[in-house]
């Protein structure tokens, strides 16, 4: 997912930035699509801003890391986000639109792209009969972004249901993603929809959790 990098230790992981506040209502007017051209350019100003608003929720001492973060995914996947999914293998990158506008969004890569150290971890895991899926069939769930002005609307629940439905299709059976404990109430959305925790890492001022879920 990306490369939270500390004392010359690279964590693989993916930073989700869901609704802060407790949903409230369901919204049926947004519509949601494979990302576009020319919508590029409006994923990444959301990318950048929620990073800046994460980063200001946090202590100090983690400030470091989430600038590292921002500047490699800004050299990487998120440099082009067309071209990095919707030109990859089994990838995807889904908008939520309302009347044109970019509400907010979520993607997907094979674990072996998306999480490169997890999926070196996944085959011991398979192993050793903690982790139910074969590390090639694993999809990871990344850039959850919903915009500040969409939220409390059930958006990021709305686009994680369409994520799992499209990966389902794609013949994945698990799906991982990695997000912060200190998210609470993405944390509780995920968990509402199945997934448990593996494992967490903890680096200065925050602790990465690892969460994964089978997929029928």
């Amino acid at each position: 997912c990306f490369n939270f990098c500390h004392s010359n230790t690279v964590y693989g992981t993916c930073m989700m930035e869901e609704e802060r506040q407790e949903d409230v209502s369901s919204d049926d007017t947004f519509t949601i699509e494979e990302l576009r051209p020319e919508d590029v350019d409006t994923v990444t100003t959301i990318f950048v801003e929620n990073m800046d608003e994460q980063k200001s929720g946090t202590p100090e001492e983690a400030h470091a890391g989430f600038d590292e973060y921002v500047a490699g995914c800004l050299k990487e996947d998120m440099a082009d986000p067309y071209k990095s999914y919707m030109h990859a293998e089994r990838s995807t990158f889904l908008v939520a639109k309302q009347n044109g506008v970019i509400a907010g969004y979520v993607a997907c890569h094979p674990c072996k792209i998306g999480d490169p150290d997890f999926y070196a971890k996944a085959e011991e895991m398979f192993a050793a009969g903690t982790l139910p899926v074969q590390r090639d069939n694993i999809a990871e769930l990344r850039r959850m972004h919903v915009r500040h002005s969409f939220r409390g609307r059930r958006l990021g629940e709305r686009l994680l249901r369409v994520l799992l439905q499209w990966m389902q299709r794609h013949n994945y059976t698990g799906v991982h993603l990695s997000s912060l404990r200190e998210m609470v109430v993405a944390g509780r959305m995920y968990r509402k929809h199945g997934f448990t925790l593996l494992y967490e890492e903890p680096l200065p001022g925050i602790t990465i959790q690892h969460l994964f879920r089978p997929l029928p």
